[in-house]
């Protein structure tokens, strides 16, 4: 059976699980660990990728990851090749180091963001490494509480924020939280998803699952500037209206339009799009939502856009392609 494609979600919060091949140990002293968590510290900014919590096993690891731009699998892909080089390098040990390839659940943020982040830092003392949740090094719990510096940016305002606005106080009521649940054991249903991919409602899933079940839009081959001029055309614009600092919804809906295309479908990075538009990455990101959003319900902005991919698959633009390579 074929495996399932990843869901590309951005700004959707992913609990990521990996283990080690054939239950090996993937950290076995503590250099792995910081090696691992220094290159995930490198890698976050690179990939435009927060994290909101952490917990490294001697055999597997979990990681509550937010990926802002670009999939999930920008920062996965290269953290795990990495620290297998090294693992493999380090130990002299030859062959795979993790168990295939990672497991990434979508989660609804606000049904299980804290009982994720709780169940995580309990994890070794679930598993007999710590009696307290403190007493263990390689976790993020010790920066949500304030006992210890995460050698790695942590996105932790969205779950202290839930306690308290005052930071120590915030701190002290997450504390309280994590220990209420030492005794609650191995917690299954934050594994029991819905195609293997979505823990949350089905009103949750199925938004998240409508864009893989479609039928995949065909690549196509152009250059930002090629992609401007023909969703302007659509629109209706001129290209310079489209880079101009106007707020008309005409003229974000055909950016946003623009950077669909050109990150989607023709694979350039989200950044360079941002620059050719003269917008910052999170507007255009916010722009590429509301594109999604309004898609399916709105004839008008479907038939331009597929005008636009139209125009780009055409022969005129292919030659102008060809006569600039």
């Amino acid at each position: 059976m074929a495996r399932p494609p990843r869901l590309h979600v951005f700004e959707g919060l992913y609990h990521v699980v990996a283990r080690g091949n054939n239950r090996q140990r993937i950290f076995r002293q503590p250099a792995d660990y910081r090696f691992y968590l220094e290159r995930l510290g490198r890698l976050l900014p690179q990939t435009e990728t927060r994290c909101t919590a952490y917990c490294l096993m001697p055999n597997h690891l979990h990681l509550l990851l937010e990926p802002e731009t670009r999939p999930l699998s920008r920062i996965m892909q290269r953290l795990q090749l990495s620290y297998s080089l090294h693992f493999n390098r380090q130990h002299r040990h030859v062959g795979h180091v993790f168990q295939g390839r990672y497991t990434a659940i979508l989660c609804e943020r606000d049904a299980y963001l804290l009982e994720l982040v709780r169940y995580l830092h309990l994890n070794p003392v679930r598993a007999g490494l710590a009696k307290r949740p403190d007493g263990w090094l390689w976790s993020s719990y010790g920066a949500y509480v304030g006992v210890s510096q995460s050698p790695i940016e942590l996105h932790m305002e969205p779950v202290l924020g839930q306690f308290s606005t005052d930071p120590r106080r915030a701190r002290a009521a997450f504390r309280e939280f994590v220990h209420e649940g030492l005794s609650a054991g191995h917690r299954a249903d934050l594994y029991e998803t819905i195609e293997g991919r979505v823990l949350g409602s089905e009103a949750f899933a199925e938004a998240a699952l409508r864009p893989s079940r479609a039928k995949p839009e065909r690549p196509v081959r152009a250059t930002i500037e090629q992609i401007l001029d023909c969703v302007a055309a659509a629109w209706g614009l001129e290209r310079r209206t489209l880079q101009a600092p106007t707020r008309l919804r005409q003229a974000a809906q055909a950016r946003a339009a623009a950077a669909h295309i050109a990150r989607d479908l023709a694979g350039h990075p989200l950044t360079a799009v941002a620059r050719a538009v003269g917008r910052d990455v999170a507007s255009l990101s916010a722009g590429l939502r509301r594109l999604e959003e309004t898609r399916a319900s709105d004839p008008d902005l479907s038939r331009h856009l597929a005008a636009a991919v139209a125009s780009l698959r055409g022969p005129a633009t292919a030659h102008s392609r060809k006569g600039r390579s």
